[in-house]
Parts: C-alpha cells; structure tokens; sequence
C-alpha cells in the first residue's frame, strides 16, 4: 500500500538509529513499505503479515537511488540492514529468492480504528485518530494501557496490550467511551485507576481472589459504581474481612452481594 500517511512515535529520537541520518533514512523506509494488514504481494506471491515486506536489492537500490542526494550500493544497503538488525529494529529471513524485512514492535504504537471514511485504514502511533467531522480529537490508546498496567501491575492483561495483535474494534469502542467520561484528560485516567488501586477489595483481597480486568473496569457501568465508590474499603469490608479469616457474613452470603455488586443473579 502506497496511499495515506504514517507516524512516528517521538522515542525514534532517543534510539540509536537516530544518530545515524542514513539508518534514521532507511528505517522510515521500511515502515512505508511495510504492509499495514496481513496481505498476498500480489508482484512476488507472497504472504506476508502486518509490518512485513519485501526487500530485493534491486528494488530497495532503484528506489533510494531515485531520491536526490542519495546514492546506495548493494553492500551499503546490506550494511545498514544488517545493523538495524542488530539494534533490534529489524528482523529479516529468507523466502525462496526473496528477501523479507520485519519491522520489529510495528503494532506497539499502533492501533486501528473503524471509522475510515475514505476507506483507508491509515498507520497509528500512540494516538488513535478519532475525528469527528471537523472536529479532531486524539485517543491515547498507549498512554491509558501504561496507566492501567502502572497502577495495577497484578491484574490480567490482554494479548493486544503489547501490540503484537490488533485491538478488538469493540474494545477500541469501551476505550473510547471511557475516556471520553474522564472528559478525554489523562490525569483524570491516572487518578482513576489510582483510585482503583488503592482498595484491597479490587486488589483481590476479597472471598473468592476477584481482580477485575481492564474490560471490566473501564465499563460504564462498572465506572459509574467506582466513582460512587462502591468498591472501596468500607463498602465491602465484609469481603475483606473474610479474606483476612475475621469475623464476618457467611461465605453464601458473602458471594451472593458480590454476585449482586457485579450485576449477577
């Protein structure tokens, strides 16, 4: 895919490939030529997985060669590879005659969203796009994944939270719901899941070991029962206390008011 855009997360400036022009040069290159979804190269018939491409001398030389100023060789061009694989940027293997480039972490800044209206599906970074109209608005899709990571280290977390796989569409909806209710500001994010950390009941200090997840807590309707503090110490101490072996409800009793807390019958 040749059309619409791309964008780099800012950490590019702190990486050792920054320090080379020609390493910073080559590496953009690799990321606008990798394929944005798992796809066939229809040229060389080859299935190839998001963030891949094919990278023949020929064709790298012919296009860096077209570009003002920069002339590169088949060893030149070898080198510089071979040293973005070595800092861990790049990953390559063989595929018959065919050479093919991995962009290693390519989803790890990365996220997609639905609402395309040209059809394009464009390369996100930590933000999201997720414009309306004339109106622009940024999801920090990244920076609310480190918060809730940050705040509760202990608690599940989902295969697409690396960035290795796409995010579910549904989740991206929640995620975008949820921010939206912390009025799309994260320290408003930060002092939530801080707030949620900080009670022993959602620690898993409770009759059954109970951590809710991610889903679970940026819901809106578990994110309404945490801002009245449902949750905290007081309101399930009965939980608590059962989880410390003290006095308090019988084990029925107390599961049947978790049930009940968390909408079950």
């Amino acid at each position: 895919m040749t059309k619409g855009h791309i964008k780099l997360h800012r950490v590019l400036q702190d990486s050792d490939v920054f320090k080379d022009p020609h390493l910073t040069h080559l590496f953009i290159w690799c990321v606008l030529r990798a394929k944005w979804a798992d796809c066939t190269d229809t040229k060389y018939r080859i299935s190839l997985n998001r963030g891949q491409l094919v990278c023949n001398k020929r064709d790298a030389n012919k296009y860096l060669d077209s570009i003002k100023g920069i002339i590169v060789d088949a060893g030149t061009f070898d080198r510089r590879i071979n040293a973005l694989i070595d800092m861990g940027n790049l990953a390559r293997h063989k595929h018959g005659s065919n050479t093919i480039i991995t962009v290693v972490n390519y989803e790890k800044y990365q996220c997609n969203h639905s609402d395309i209206d040209d059809g394009e599906l464009p390369f996100f970074t930590n933000e999201c796009d997720v414009s309306k109209g004339n109106q622009k608005d940024t999801l920090p899709i990244a920076e609310i994944i480190e918060s809730y990571i940050t705040h509760l280290p202990n608690h599940k977390r989902n295969r697409w939270m690396d960035g290795s796989r796409k995010i579910p569409d549904a989740t991206l909806k929640h995620i975008k719901s949820f921010y939206k209710r912390c009025d799309s500001n994260m320290d408003a994010v930060d002092a939530y899941f801080a707030k949620v950390a900080s009670w022993r009941h959602i620690q898993g200090h409770n009759v059954d070991g109970w951590k809710p997840d991610f889903a679970f807590l940026i819901g809106k309707i578990n994110q309404g029962k945490i801002d009245d503090d449902k949750y905290d110490d007081e309101n399930m101490a009965w939980s608590i206390r059962k989880y410390d072996n003290a006095s308090g409800p019988d084990v029925k009793e107390s599961t049947r008011e978790l049930m009940k807390l968390r909408g079950r019958k």
